[in-house]
């Protein structure tokens, strides 16, 4: 039973006031005085008493509005929420706890969906392909991503807190933070590291307007250009060696024909021969876009697994050499398989075709007279390594490193004579990739090749 602070005083009160009225009245008659004195005096203690214990009320609920208000605070910073203010006798208190229940629950929503925002925004910036970094308004590193810290080789871990230069010795970076702070506008520019490997870097800096201590001043957005300005270089060297390539057959075509007429149309003599030649270089022009076109094709699927089948690897190679059979007796050429008839491969069998048909014409073309070619297969887990050897004139070793790629001949005059486009290596390169393995050639000069490519093994 809750006892009020209203009640006690003005119980206090009328006790005190019906003492003296009872006082006052017994002073007119006689032989009274005494006890007037005295009821008097009981007033006076009786008034004491009240006020005493109104006070020790008072403090006890002043106490206990304290402990509430307290509670009510601890709330506001994450605590539960105090439920004495609900229950409070005192209207004006009830307003109060309601009114700091609701801050509390609002503080709350806003602190969770910061702490929302801020766990996303970081994993974002985690999972950047880009190099991120923001510096404080004193150029010191607040945040530092792992895509940076690999694109310039340093501990992301050891990185905040210190300045950037100290970091990362980049001076351009620098610069370019400088520039931002001075100028209040975003700039980029471009730059060359050499650690951990050398890349090429186009780096963009944003001033973030933020004076807080712990708040960025500068984003710093670091692409790497690297494999976006070898692409372009091989593009342009592809469209470049194509169109030669494209204009040698042609130049050829032009010139034949405008002398047949010339008049050569009607020379016996020569005339069958100016033909043949137009027929050698037009067939020449048709294998340059087949292969060109089979390239692309190749590029354009990722993968050909839809299309893979369980392949013998020993009859296919058979085939294959009944394929070449002229080719052999031509060149009195050897032709040796040592592959277990249970192997047995996964591939797309059209391109598998391509690769060994490549490889071999190669193997012939240049062989030596009464030399041999040898198809080798062994299994070796979940692959199976394919080598096709030869006893040509071989490969130098300066140009081993190159043989695949697009349009690079060794020897070009003979290359070309023997009806090679320059695409046969680049397209078995890309046809072993697409089936997930991978292609090597060792050579020696003067004593043949061995090119080796892996293919998926059927278990």
């Amino acid at each position: 039973m809750r006892v009020r602070f209203s009640t006690i005083y003005w119980i206090g009160c009328l006790s005190v006031f019906l003492v003296l009225l009872f006082a006052m009245n017994l002073r007119g008659v006689p032989g009274t005085l005494p006890v007037a004195s005295s009821m008097l005096t009981i007033g006076n203690i009786a008034g004491l008493c009240s006020v005493v214990a109104a006070a020790w009320w008072t403090s006890r609920y002043i106490r206990r509005i304290k402990a509430l208000l307290l509670q009510q605070i601890q709330g506001l910073q994450g605590v539960k929420t105090s439920e004495g203010f609900r229950n409070s006798p005192i209207v004006d208190l009830r307003e109060i706890g309601a009114a700091l229940a609701f801050a509390s629950e609002e503080i709350r929503a806003k602190q969770a969906a910061l702490t929302t925002e801020r766990n996303q925004a970081a994993a974002v910036i985690e999972s950047m392909a880009e190099g991120v970094i923001a510096l404080d308004a004193d150029g010191a590193v607040l945040v530092l991503n792992p895509a940076a810290a690999a694109l310039f080789g340093v501990d992301r871990m050891s990185a905040p807190g210190r300045p950037l230069l100290d970091v990362i010795r980049q001076h351009q970076l620098h610069e370019l933070t400088q520039i931002v702070h001075a100028t209040g506008r975003s700039a980029t520019a471009e730059l060359t590291v050499f650690h951990p490997i050398e890349r090429l870097l186009r780096a963009r800096a944003v001033l973030c307007g933020v004076t807080e201590p712990l708040s960025p001043s500068i984003v710093l957005v670091i692409e790497d250009l690297t494999d976006m300005h070898a692409y372009e270089r091989l593009r342009k060297e592809f469209v470049a060696n194509v169109s030669h390539e494209l204009k040698t057959p042609l130049t050829s075509i032009r010139s034949l024909t405008e002398t047949l007429l010339d008049g050569a149309l009607e020379d016996p003599a020569h005339n069958r021969k100016f033909l043949a030649l137009i027929d050698d270089e037009t067939g020449r022009l048709a294998r340059l876009i087949d292969d060109l076109l089979t390239l692309s094709q190749i590029e354009s699927q990722a993968t050909l697994t839809q299309e893979w089948e369980n392949v013998l690897l020993r009859a296919f190679v058979e085939s294959l050499r009944q394929t070449f059979a002229s080719e052999l007796a031509k060149g009195q050429l050897s032709f040796a398989i040592q592959i277990e008839e249970s192997v047995v491969v996964r591939a797309h069998v059209d391109r598998l075709r391509q690769v060994f048909i490549n490889l071999i014409d190669n193997a012939i073309k240049y062989n030596k007279p009464n030399g041999s070619i040898h198809v080798a297969a062994s299994e070796e887990g979940p692959i199976v390594r394919v080598d096709i050897q030869d006893t040509g004139i071989g490969i130098p070793q300066p140009d081993l490193a190159r043989i695949f790629e697009r349009f690079y001949r060794v020897d070009k005059a003979r290359s070309r004579k023997l009806g090679g486009t320059g695409l046969g290596l680049s397209i078995v390169k890309h046809i072993v990739e697409a089936h997930r393995g991978s292609l090597s050639v060792a050579s020696e000069l003067g004593k043949g090749s061995t090119f080796s490519f892996t293919l998926p093994r059927h278990v």
